[in-house]
């Protein structure tokens, strides 16, 4: 005996010295049948804005708190496989922002709930049919709690948020749980942006502490989750839901005897059989409500909720930031009508003069019964109607396009028609919602993506004349598909129209640069160059901008220096000097290689740095924050005389997430020497006898629209001249959907919290200007309007309860771009001038939460405003000395 007591002393010394710990083996739980265990627990949830200080009450969080005490008893067991039974005994739900407000759940203690547990893992779940899905989804977030394996590393199981990757970590008695991702079984209704620029960003931290007692049954388990939103174009927009759970063991009793069963479908039919419950049976994960329309359902509540908001859609409320808050509040009651609740609020005589802004909606919308309404109400075959080209200039941005759209745009496409505009408007349209139904690849490998590319494919393949063949290269620049590169390059070598050559290598803009092969380069250098032919020096300089971007060799770089040394094209040589400095401003690679070459005496000499044209590329920060960088690129190209060729205005965004071009405005000309008397001399035969004509094309989001026409020939010329609005005229409106996501968070205690974020811009473009041929003196102005409203709302929507938060952001402003020219004598004077007035920034945060059965809600909101102060924007100092003699001259 003296010996046994000397072994254990001794072996009782040596685990204290080792820092010995309970050896847990399999599952860590022993839950013993027959007993019942009566578990205390809390669960928080909590909604705010991250990094405020909550120093006042409108910023303190809000949510609420559910408090239950609960009883777990295994019924049945096989060896390890065995199953629980779990009974709330009582619960109580509180507001976190009232501390005096509170209710009972009496929902949770009706029925209780059944789970197969083996080893550490829940399988099955039986809950009665009775029973709210509210209800079984809470206790199936107190089941989540129960799921914990022994072993370290990462597992996959099903969990209460679907097929989750987990990370388990011993540390003594405790077991620490880290969530590290997880996939929703149930993705129906939810989708993101293409465009990472304007998307939201989701960061989820979700950990649970297990206390074990002994090695047997969970002592105690916590679990902290946090859930962040905020959108990528400025993280300052966000909000976040935190929730915690805390389980604590307070007693272990004896409990009913188990049931009997040879297998687990035995004992629950013995359990049925008992309780007289019908149980259905399902996965761990938490199921979603399907809400069903409670307001604003009919077509009597549609129709005033438009009417309510009807003043704002005028055309004249385009561009400011009522329109924009008005298409957003909006926006859902459309998501979740019928197809004949809108066709009557589109037909409706007191919305005659809204019926465009109403097309914006019903296509922002994107539902199946909105696309119905539109193809029934608008007539495609109308030659005078406008609201064609509304539909299709909308549904070029749509941001998750469905088969059904795919199809209704396909039988437009391949219609034939003799309205030219409507012809490229569908084209162009139906391209664009390509290029975004090919993002995900597995529908770009659909039949209905398929027929799409191959019909505009046709359609350009039996084009017998350029202005055809002009129109479905455009549409490819929108579709930017990797399969059409090689029927690009080859128009843009071979084509003896300079336009289509411009087009076919500016429609390479959306391809992804890595898939431009050697081939492809030598093509482009080819036409640089003119190795073959002569090209015009717009369709040149658009290939010489997409060579700078494909790390371009030292000896290229040499030949492109050497051609902006010779003078015989020197407005061409000094856009050339404009483009080098330019990239050389943001690629170090190429700024050293240039500096290099520029050390050879025979390359770096005066003719080369002083240029004498007036062509120029310059491009300025607009605004920077934190999160973008927004520039501006002011291009302009001129002819040998003097006489501009083609000038555009590029802004751009750039970020850590992407680089987005958000809108592109070209000016383009030909034949314009006749003005001054002079002809153009270079360029090639092509350029011989050329017509006068002018016109303009907007790019928006890197979508090119159908471009405006303003004359072609010298009578139209006239005609423009005489008929020139001296008043602002608008060309272009519309609102289209920028942000547009839709995300659900299945949290650990069962709740689901659903974020709604939708982002609209309301825009106007418009012009005026005046010509005196007797003076020679042309005046214009060119106004960009467009009003900004992103909001987002975080809710958790219950029987029970509601829980919200929203932000929202909104502004609006201008950009105007003037223009003085005056062609007097040669060389031509010109004052060009962009600047944007002051504007306000909005930005609010609001937070909202109410319980059933309390006669109040609780709401609060913070708001921020931050004022912008106005800007004129440097364009080149050439053109501010041109001012200068122009004020000058009308002194």
């Amino acid at each position: 005996m003296k010996a046994v007591v000397v072994i254990c002393f001794f072996a009782a010394v040596i685990c204290i010295g080792l820092h010995c710990k309970p050896v847990i083996s399999g599952s860590p739980l022993k839950y013993e049948l027959g007993s019942a265990y009566e578990y205390t627990y809390t669960t928080d949830v909590l909604l705010n804005e991250p990094g405020v200080e909550k120093t006042s009450r409108p910023k303190q969080d809000v949510g609420i708190t559910v408090s239950a005490t609960i009883v777990v008893a295994p019924i049945w067991q096989q060896d390890s496989n065995q199953l629980f039974k779990l009974t709330v005994k009582q619960a109580t739900l509180k507001s976190v922002s009232r501390k005096d407000i509170q209710s009972t759940l009496k929902t949770l203690t009706k029925y209780p709930i059944l789970f197969n547990w083996n080893s550490g893992k829940v399988g099955q779940v039986y809950s009665a049919e009775k029973d709210t899905i509210v209800s079984v989804n809470l206790k199936k977030g107190l089941i989540s709690l129960f799921q914990v394996q022994e072993r370290d590393g990462e597992v996959s199981e099903i969990d209460i948020c679907g097929d989750a990757k987990v990370s388990y970590k011993e540390d003594g008695e405790k077991i620490i749980k880290i969530k590290t991702g997880c996939d929703n079984l149930e993705i129906a209704g939810q989708y993101t942006n293409i465009n990472p620029t304007l998307e939201v960003s989701i960061k989820s931290d979700i950990k649970t502490v297990y206390d074990l007692a002994g090695g047997d049954i969970i002592k105690m388990a916590t679990t902290e989750e946090r859930h962040t939103n905020q959108l990528n174009v400025r993280s300052s927009v966000a909000s976040y839901v935190t929730v915690r759970q805390s389980l604590t063991h307070t007693k272990t009793s004896a409990g009913k005897d188990g049931v009997a069963g040879a297998t687990i479908d035995d004992a629950l039919q013995v359990v049925t059989k008992m309780s007289k419950l019908s149980l259905t049976s399902s996965l761990l994960a938490s199921d979603i409500i399907n809400q069903k329309c409670t307001q604003n359902c009919g077509v009597s509540k549609l129709q005033t909720i438009v009417a309510k908001y009807r003043d704002d859609l005028k055309g004249e409320s385009m561009a400011q930031v009522r329109a924009s808050n008005a298409f957003i509040e909006l926006l859902r009651t459309f998501r979740s009508t019928s197809k004949d609740n809108i066709l009557a609020v589109l037909k409706d005589p007191e919305n005659a003069d809204i019926v465009p802004q109403i097309i914006d909606l019903t296509v922002a919308a994107q539902t199946p019964s909105s696309q119905d309404a539109l193809m029934s109400f608008i007539d495609f075959d109308d030659d005078t109607s406008p609201l064609p080209e509304r539909y299709l200039l909308s549904i070029a941005y749509a941001t998750h396009p469905s088969e059904k759209l795919m199809k209704d745009l396909l039988g437009l496409l391949k219609k034939e028609r003799d309205n030219e505009k409507v012809k490229q408007s569908i084209s162009l349209a139906a391209a664009s919602v390509l290029n975004t139904y090919c993002r995900d690849q597995d529908k770009c490998k659909t039949k209905a993506a398929q027929n799409m590319k191959n019909t505009i494919l046709d359609k350009l393949k039996n084009c017998k004349e350029d202005p055809c063949t002009l129109m479905y290269i455009r549409a490819l620049g929108n579709a930017g598909l990797v399969e059409t590169l090689p029927l690009l390059i080859d128009t843009a070598e071979n084509s003896k129209s300079f336009a289509i050559s411009y087009a076919a290598v500016n429609s390479m803009r959306r391809i992804d640069k890595k898939h431009i092969t050697p081939e492809i380069e030598k093509t482009l250098k080819r036409i640089f160059n003119q190795n073959k032919r002569n090209y015009d020096t717009t369709v040149r300089a658009e290939a010489l901008q997409l060579l700078l971007t494909l790390k371009p060799t030292t000896h290229f770089l040499r030949n492109v220096i050497l051609t902006a040394s010779d003078q015989t094209e020197h407005e061409f040589s000094t856009y050339i000097v404009a483009a080098i400095n330019d990239v050389m401003k943001t690629d170090a690679q190429i700024r050293a290689q240039v500096l290099s070459i520029l050390k050879d005496p025979k390359l770096y000499h005066y003719g080369l740095m002083a240029q004498r044209g007036d062509s120029t590329l310059i491009k300025g920060f607009m605004t920077k924050t934190t999160d973008n960088h927004v520039m501006y690129a002011i291009s302009v190209q001129s002819a040998k005389s003097g006489v501009m060729r083609r000038s555009s205005l590029q802004v751009t965004s750039f970020g850590d997430h992407q680089i987005l071009p958000i809108t592109t405005f070209h000016i383009f000309a030909q034949g314009l020497e006749s003005l001054t008397g002079k002809a153009d001399e270079e360029g090639g035969e092509e350029q011989e006898v050329l017509d006068p004509s002018a016109g303009m094309q907007l790019d928006m989001l890197d979508v090119s629209l159908p471009p405006v026409t303003f004359f072609t020939g010298s009578g139209e010329l006239m005609s423009a001249v005489w008929n020139a609005p001296t008043e602002p005229v608008t060309a272009l409106q519309a609102t289209i959907m920028l942000h547009d996501r839709v995300h659900r968070i299945h949290l650990q205690n069962g709740l689901i919290v659903e974020l709604n974020i939708q982002g609209v811009v309301s825009m106007d473009l418009s012009g005026a200007i005046s010509i005196s041929l007797w003076n020679r003196y042309a005046k214009s102005v060119i106004t960009n309007s467009g009003a900004l409203t992103i909001k987002g709302t975080t809710t958790i929507a219950t029987p029970m309860f509601t829980a919200e938060s929203n932000y929202h952001l909104s502004g609006a402003s201008q950009i105007d771009f003037r223009s003085d020219v005056n062609f007097y004598e040669s060389p031509f004077k010109a004052c060009l001038d962009m600047s944007h007035p002051p504007f306000i920034l909005k930005h609010s945060f609001t937070k909202y939460e109410y319980l059933k059965g309390t006669k109040k809600s609780y709401k609060s909101t913070v708001n921020r405003n931050r004022t912008v102060h106005p800007q004129s924007f440097l364009i080149h100092p050439k053109v501010s000395a041109m001012c200068r003699e122009l004020i000058t001259d009308e002194e």
